[in-house]
């Protein structure tokens, strides 16, 4: 067999077998994906339900902006980010703050949108959202 025939057949081979890892290497990122969305999803009802607690009103706020960040990007818009509120904050939190309470809660998690890393280096949402919790006890 002349050389170049083994040389085209090993390259197939090759090519075959890199696919076969590319397309393994792609269904395994696939399900981490899902596995990083399934805990963001635990971890934003827990807080949401008071499963999981933050000591200081700054970590609730950095929560919040986090949740804010992953669902809606790296602007932030004072009106949505407002009518999103509840959804964010410990239901118990948000029965106790009333209307001046949530206006606070507000800017508590502007505050912590602009200072947040994430929005300062324009951090990829699903990076985030891998990250989101470490807040929480």
């Amino acid at each position: 067999m002349p050389k170049n025939k083994e040389l085209k057949k090993g390259m197939l081979l090759g090519d075959y077998s890199l696919g076969r890892k590319c397309l393994f290497l792609g269904t395994i990122l696939q399900k981490i994906q899902v596995a990083t969305k399934l805990i963001y999803q635990q971890v934003v009802r827990g807080f949401k339900f008071g499963e999981y607690r933050c000591q200081r009103e700054n970590d609730v706020a950095m929560m919040a902006a986090q949740q804010y960040y992953v669902e809606n990007g790296g602007n932030l818009e004072p009106s949505l980010l407002s009518s999103l509120l509840p959804n964010y904050l410990p239901e118990q939190l948000v029965k106790n703050s009333g209307d001046k309470g949530l206006y606070r809660w507000g800017t508590l998690v502007t505050d912590a949108f602009n200072k947040s890393y994430y929005s300062k280096e324009n951090v990829c949402q699903s990076e985030s959202k891998g990250r989101c919790g470490k807040h929480l006890q």
